[in-house]
């Protein structure tokens, strides 16, 4: 890839399509967007049968009946793939930005004269678009999966009409997924850029989605000043934001962070680790190092 980049100053477009291009040419890529389009298909699926079986009660039916078909399986659908999509991605990050220094891309294309706070804009663009895709695609399936599974169910395929609110509160929920997994990214590519492994970024991203939590439920047990730090928190906030999630107005459990808190947090999480990597990236000899 590095021979694409031919001289210094290389427009920031060429560095974007560059690095869309591997993505796309990455099968992982690709594999990983199929797992969470398979796994979420196939959970409704169990669901729904499992649902038939004698004994289910009839609430409990009618709640996996309702997630299965429109409009509930959107909100449902953008909170599987908020939680699974946030692990894949970290991976993702991961591997596309520590491949460039166990492959030796990285010193190539940097030795050529491309400013390293552009390349590092560069990649984070491309992987923010994966993020998008990994929203957005699964859902359009999601969607289309609901008609024909509410024809096989005998439930009309949509129970309310479509209108400019009922879009906009769709945007909006895409919104608030994908902002908490654009913070995963940045939270995985910063990692693998201090620790130039593709193992520690994907080991730390994923032991702080267990870790975090935990945290949290110490820091509420032990009160006062220390409580008040859970709730900024990234993890936190990142299930607050979901909790908005619905068409409506949505009723969210008592003592649920604001949006605006959550949002802000969030940006200020994505804006440390992103400045992190910069500063980190700019002053560091360029190496070639294993994968892990």
């Amino acid at each position: 890839m590095a021979a694409g980049v031919r001289q210094k100053g290389c427009p920031m477009r060429t560095l974007i399509r560059m690095e869309l291009l591997k993505l796309r040419k990455r099968r992982m890529t690709w594999i990983m967007l199929g797992m969470l389009v398979g796994l979420r298909l196939a959970g409704t699926a169990f669901s729904v049968f499992w649902s038939s079986q004698a004994g289910v009660e009839p609430e409990i039916r009618e709640r996996i009946l309702a997630s299965a078909t429109l409009p509930n399986t959107i909100p449902d659908a953008l909170n599987f793939i908020a939680g699974l999509g946030a692990f894949l991605l970290a991976i993702l990050t991961a591997a596309s930005m520590g491949s460039e220094y166990s492959w030796g891309t990285l010193r190539a294309i940097i030795g050529s004269g491309v400013p390293r706070s552009r390349f590092l804009a560069a990649k984070l663009i491309a992987l923010s678009t994966a993020a998008v895709a990994y929203t957005v695609v699964p859902l359009v399936i999601v969607v289309g999966a609901a008609v024909p599974m509410a024809w096989l169910l005998d439930r009309p395929i949509m129970a309310s009409g479509i209108d400019g609110p009922w879009v906009g509160d769709v945007l909006l929920m895409m919104a608030r997924t994908v902002l908490p997994l654009l913070a995963q990214v940045a939270m995985a590519f910063a990692i693998t850029v201090v620790t130039r492994s593709q193992a520690a970024g994907v080991g730390v991203a994923l032991a702080a989605t267990f870790v975090e939590p935990l945290a949290a439920l110490v820091l509420d047990m032990l009160g006062g000043a220390l409580a008040a730090i859970a709730d900024y928190l990234l993890l936190v906030n990142a299930q607050a934001l979901m909790q908005y999630n619905g068409f409506g107005t949505v009723q969210v459990p008592q003592g649920t962070l604001s949006q605006t808190h959550a949002v802000l947090v969030i940006l200020g999480w994505m804006a440390l680790y992103v400045t992190t990597a910069l500063l980190v990236f700019r002053r560091r000899d360029i190496e070639v190092r294993s994968a892990a």
